[in-house]
């Protein structure tokens, strides 16, 4: 199971990256990297050089997991960073796990945010329409809702995923995995 000190640190991260993702929609690349040391420090202090070792082999699967999406652009690089870091901390394996909830985690949100744009923009439709009633404000084109209109902030679909996996773990629905 994790010792208390990596869950303060890891819940710290995320809590920082949420807030910064949330406000200025985007993940600083000190707190990914400070995140990522102290995820190797701390597997290092646990676990001396094989410690280290599990908590790089986890940073470089958490990259791994998800830049795939960053290539494509379905993500920022900074989301990639901070999975990498949230790696760090858990290892490989738990990794695998966290990012595929994460990910799950991000198309429930993404849903959500599509429903909420174009309710929005039927909103606006019928605004117009209200105040056109001769139906021209029907007649012009529906607006798209461009890719920038949907983001959100990604680095809550990483928290959720990485609590659930922790959660899932500590549980036992998940087998334990130590370096």
């Amino acid at each position: 199971m994790y010792s208390t000190v990596l869950l303060a640190a890891l819940t710290t991260l995320l809590a920082v990256a949420v807030r910064w993702d949330s406000i200025y929609n985007r993940i600083p690349n000190w707190a990914s990297g400070l995140g990522l040391a102290t995820g190797c420090l701390i597997g290092a202090a646990d676990g001396g050089l094989p410690g280290l070792g599990w908590s790089l082999a986890g940073a470089a699967v958490g990259l791994l997991c998800l830049i795939p999406f960053y290539v494509r652009r379905g993500m920022g690089a900074g989301d990639v960073k901070l999975m990498s870091a949230v790696g760090s901390f858990l290892g490989p394996t738990p990794t695998v796990f966290a990012a595929a909830l994460t990910l799950i985690a991000g198309g429930v949100m993404g849903v959500i945010t599509l429903i909420r744009l174009r309710s929005r923009s039927r909103l606006e439709r019928s605004r117009l329409e209200a105040l056109i009633p001769d139906g021209t404000a029907a007649a012009g084109p529906e607006r798209a809702v461009s890719h920038l209109q949907a983001r959100f902030p990604y680095a809550i679909a990483i928290a959720v995923g990485t609590a659930l996996s922790i959660l899932l773990r500590g549980l036992g629905l998940m087998p334990e995995f130590n370096p």
